[in-house]
């Protein structure tokens, strides 16, 4: 069975939260695991083989409306639309500068566990080791990590970090262009994270993929569908990278 929606949109911008949103709606079938990474494999062919495999992920369930959301899918639109141009997508959408800092946190909290697991110290010296990198006012990891970043920015080598460039609004404005509103939906990452009004952008979302039912606030609070990594390292960039980011981003 085809998919009748796919997800996308940078990673850090809510996608594991939609997903969970989009799990406990009783009319939705999710794939088997959150991300298929089917489209943005190197060796991607859509051979009739492989289709068939792609497809297999929603075998045997029964609800009408079904997909799956691989954030990496925003860089390929030529190759998902090339295959499935009549079903309905959505993207998860963030401020870029913020959504960068988000996905540098990640990357230095995962780099960080890597190198503590790695570690032959006693648990002693393990923790004092993250105390040190988790010590904004210590040239440990974290710092280290960071100031190669913006050493890169400031020389304008963006292609040194592919974080840079998958939130770029140029990857939003492409699907725009290719797709008609009816058939494209985009979430705000801001208002997904609000309170506010986060249980009115899941529902705007379960309409548009086709529900006839909606979820009250209740029973997706109790969900807790919403994701967030608490346990990030904070990040702050300089005010000259910021100023560099935002000509990269938002120049025409």
């Amino acid at each position: 069975m085809k998919p009748t929606y796919i997800g996308l949109g940078p990673p850090r911008t809510g996608t594991t939260s939609i997903h969970n949103a989009l799990m406990c709606h009783p009319e939705i079938d999710t794939a088997r695991g959150k991300e298929l990474h089917w489209f943005d494999k190197e060796d991607w062919e859509p051979t009739p083989r492989n289709l068939a495999l792609y497809q297999s992920n929603w075998q045997d369930l029964t609800r009408e409306i079904r997909g799956e959301i691989t954030p990496n899918y925003i860089l390929y639109p030529e190759r998902i639309l090339g295959v499935y141009p009549d079903i309905k997508y959505f993207i998860s959408w963030r401020d870029p500068i913020e959504r960068l800092i988000s996905q540098l946190s990640l990357d230095i909290t995962w780099l960080e566990r890597l190198e503590i697991r790695q570690s032959t110290d006693t648990q002693d010296k393990i923790d004092s080791m993250v105390d040190r990198l988790r010590d904004k006012n210590t040239p440990g990891f974290a710092l280290r990590y960071i100031e190669k970043f913006e050493q890169a920015i400031q020389n304008y080598n963006f292609w040194l970090h592919a974080a840079v460039d998958l939130g770029h609004p140029r990857l939003l404005a492409m699907w725009q262009k290719l797709l008609p509103p009816e058939q494209l939906k985009i979430i705000k990452f801001e208002e997904l994270t609000d309170t506010n009004k986060q249980t009115e952008v899941i529902n705007d979302l379960y309409r548009f993929l086709g529900t006839t039912t909606v979820i009250n606030s209740h029973s997706l609070k109790s969900s807790k569908f919403f994701n967030a990594n608490k346990s990030a390292i904070n990040v702050t960039l300089s005010d000259k990278t910021i100023d560099i980011l935002k000509e990269y981003y938002y120049s025409p």
